[in-house]
């Protein structure tokens, strides 16, 4: 329900005023007659609504959202301009015709009004500081984001004309040219904030009715530019990360032998690869565990997918848990940005642990729950990651050997031992090294 005052001076200034008490969407709450003699009110109209004969009152009336001015003389206006506050509108009706006039407008005018409301609503939750000039360059509105980025009070900046305060911004540029005017880099007129500026003329029905002006810091845009710079470094620099460690080319049928042992290995290890279990490859030194690790995963579904490689040896204990499980912008001291572990770049891919029981007690622990529980944290992290991946690991020792020395984790080699794969070392399939020789000589 809109709130307005009435100012009348004579016959049809009565006549609006027994006529708007009757129209729907509009409350009268006061009155003002400039005749000075309002003696033509009701009683029951004195006890429902303000009536005084003085102008300078009616602007301060509680709720009030428009001024209604049914008369022909422009000095009433004048002498009211300077009272208005903001979203407090001053509608001027000629009294001639007047019935004729607000019969047919006068439902318009109530809908514009709530229209209007609804937009000032919007405007004013935006974040981006918002200006907008009527079309001889008046300002009749800013943002609460205008006064926060400018610190100019909306008591300052409206009712002031754009060309006396701001001649040579975007919203004045635009008014002139009557055209966007887009990407326009200034200072705020009256204040020392920087910003670019992005500003349109209002025009209904052809005619240019006001501009509008939307605005963001400089500075704020340099610090966006500096972020998207910085992720962007950030990824390229993942990217070559990856591609170090998830390059995948060998498959079963690149694996050069033919002794019954080196087919034995690769039968079992080709069965392995067919199904979800994780594999644990055990061999000295030089026995192809990591080429093997490859071929299981090309031979896999998840052959598609990236196969990480870590080679848990080459870690320093202090950040295996980084490495692995990743951890939140500022967890720990010197982490300024989220950090992405192993075990998420692996997912719906192979996750490949070279000397898996070079990883710490704690780090083995902490992996064995993750791949028992089907989750993990990152450090510092409050949302579960689910995980999606194949897990392979390898180790020069012997399962048993580790565990007894407490290089392996009970509760880890429990998660790896589904199927554990022998590598036998060269010197124990002699009639292979032809076929490698020749093959290398190749």
């Amino acid at each position: 329900m809109l709130k307005a005052a009435l100012v009348v001076e004579d016959q049809k200034g009565i006549e609006a005023f027994r006529i708007l008490q009757e129209t729907t969407g509009l409350e009268i709450i006061g009155l003002v007659d400039l005749s000075g003699n309002p003696s033509w009110v009701t009683e029951e109209e004195r006890q429902k609504y303000y009536i005084t004969t003085d102008l300078t009152k009616v602007a301060g009336l509680p709720g009030l959202s428009t001024i209604v001015v049914v008369s022909n003389n422009h000095q009433v206006e004048e002498r009211l301009k300077p009272l208005l506050k903001p979203n407090l509108e001053l509608v001027t009706i000629p009294d001639q015709g007047f019935l004729m006039t607000l019969l047919s407008s006068g439902k318009q005018l109530i809908e514009a009004r709530l229209l209007k409301g609804e937009l000032w609503t919007i405007l004013n939750s935006v974040q981006d500081p918002v200006e907008v000039v009527d079309a001889q360059g008046v300002i009749k509105y800013v943002n609460p984001a205008f006064t926060r980025v400018s610190g100019i009070p909306v008591s300052k900046r409206v009712n002031q004309n754009i060309f006396e305060v701001s001649p040579y911004g975007a919203l004045a540029q635009s008014l002139i040219l009557q055209k966007p005017v887009v990407g326009y880099r200034t200072y705020v007129g009256g204040s020392n904030a920087e910003v670019v500026s992005n500003a349109s003329p209002i025009i209904v029905d052809g005619e240019i009715k006001g501009a509008v002006v939307v605005f963001q810091l400089v500075n704020d845009i340099l610090k966006l530019m500096d972020q998207l710079n910085h992720s962007n470094a950030v990824i390229e620099n993942l990217y070559a990360q990856i591609d170090q460690i998830a390059s995948s080319r060998w498959n079963f049928d690149d694996l050069v032998g033919k002794s019954k042992i080196f087919l034995s290995m690769v039968e079992v290890a080709r069965k392995a690869s067919r199904s979800e279990v994780t594999v644990f490859l055990i061999g000295e030194v030089g026995t192809g565990k990591g080429v093997f690790a490859q071929a299981i995963h090309n031979y896999s579904p998840r052959r598609g997918r990236p196969l990480i490689r870590v080679d848990c040896s080459s870690i320093p204990e202090a950040v295996q848990e980084v490495e692995l499980f990743g951890c939140e912008k500022g967890a720990l001291t010197g982490v300024v940005q989220t950090r992405l572990g192993k075990i998420e770049l692996a997912q719906e891919g192979t996750l490949y642990l070279k000397g898996a029981t070079s990883l710490s007690s704690y780090v083995q622990g902490k992996l064995a729950k993750a791949w028992q529980d089907g989750e993990f944290y990152r450090i510092g992290g409050e949302e579960p990651i689910k995980i999606d991946l194949r897990l392979i690991a390898s180790s020069r020792f012997d399962p048993k050997v580790a565990l007894r020395k407490g290089h392996l984790h009970e509760e880890l080699y429990q998660c790896l031992n589904a199927a554990e794969v022998y590598l036998c070392p060269l010197n124990k399939r002699m009639e292979d090294l032809p076929l490698l020789a020749d093959h290398f000589i190749k």
